[in-house]
């Protein structure tokens, strides 16, 4: 293996709740899927999950291939190790740490890559590369963005996100990318988990009512943290920061306002633990822009599926 991130082990997210998620106007066509799609998707008659831990290891982009997702399902389909946990996004991150951490030790940071994307061995390794920035130290967390086509064929449905890369530049228009690197002890992870699940819940819905449901149903958690906060002597300002911070960054970007740095800096200000922001500044996340179309376009709708497999028995993916 070479390259910065050779050594960190890699866990793939295919737990479900098999709820359908809200519907957009302009989907409504669409036959969306709601299932086990790492095993219930079979492109080129191959599950899901198979193709994407062979890919992994092809990659050489990453160390160990974990599989987060009910055993039952999946352990008859690869060939790695597979942490048993069926929740919502943010349960099966905490569960995948949890076990990375008994194996690899709490310092260990992680890549997480989503079940239901199919990017080729050398985009892996190349998204490696790019989130790791070559560099020997790593953030607390580094994501990517996909930079979007006009044309997005069966997946112009999804929603974009319009961010300026930087001050004075023209927005551009991004989808968010499906593989990521964080390094657990630096983050505020039950407040992550706990946001995950909630956005989780609310996606494809209108901003705005997105929003206010993020905030009403987030509001007692971050209360009830700086109660605990009090009473070990610590300054209870968790919820004036994950509030000032969340909705100045979402306000910025409804304004067409918002830069790449600016949603970095919001990212570190809700989910970086207060300490290692103050020691490390802004840079302790790295938000990145590709043009790699593979990691954006997951698998929501039988008609996305379709194409990919099509893709694949043709050999074009």
């Amino acid at each position: 293996m070479s390259g910065p991130a050779a050594g960190i082990p890699i866990v793939i997210l295919a737990g479900s709740d098999l709820r359908r998620a809200p519907v957009p106007s302009q989907a409504r066509h669409l036959e969306f899927v709601v299932a086990y799609k790492g095993a219930e998707l079979r492109p080129g008659g191959r599950p899901l999950i198979s193709h994407l831990v062979e890919r992994v290891r092809a990659s050489a982009g990453f160390g160990p291939v974990y599989v987060a997702g009910p055993r039952r399902i999946y352990e008859p389909l690869v060939d790695c190790p597979v942490i048993d946990t069926d929740g919502h996004l943010g349960e099966n991150i905490l569960a995948a740490v949890d076990c990375v951490r008994g194996h690899h030790g709490a310092a260990s940071p992680l890549g997480l890559l989503a079940c239901d994307v199919l990017p080729r061995p050398s985009e892996i390794a190349a998204m490696a590369r790019l989130l790791t920035g070559g560099e020997g130290t790593l953030p607390a967390l580094a994501v990517a963005l996909i930079r979007a086509p006009q044309d997005l064929g069966v997946s112009q449905w999804k929603p974009r996100y319009r961010l300026r890369p930087h001050a004075g530049a023209e927005p551009v228009a991004f989808l968010p990318g499906h593989l990521g690197i964080i390094w657990p002890m630096h983050l505020r992870l039950g407040l992550v988990s706990r946001l995950l699940r909630l956005a989780y819940r609310e996606r494809n819905r209108d901003y705005l009512r997105r929003r206010r449901g993020l905030v009403a149903r987030i509001l007692g958690t971050l209360l009830a943290r700086d109660l605990l906060n009090l009473l070990r002597l610590q300054p209870p300002t968790l919820t004036y920061t994950v509030l000032r911070h969340g909705l100045g960054t979402f306000g910025a970007w409804r304004r067409g306002k918002l830069t790449l740095e600016g949603f970095a800096y919001g990212l570190g200000k809700v989910m970086v633990r207060r300490r290692y922001l103050h020691e490390h500044g802004p840079g302790c996340v790295r938000v990145v822009t590709s043009g790699l179309l593979s990691f954006a376009t997951d698998l929501d709708t039988r008609e996305e599926f379709l194409e990919v497999d099509k893709a694949v028995r043709e050999g074009r993916a």
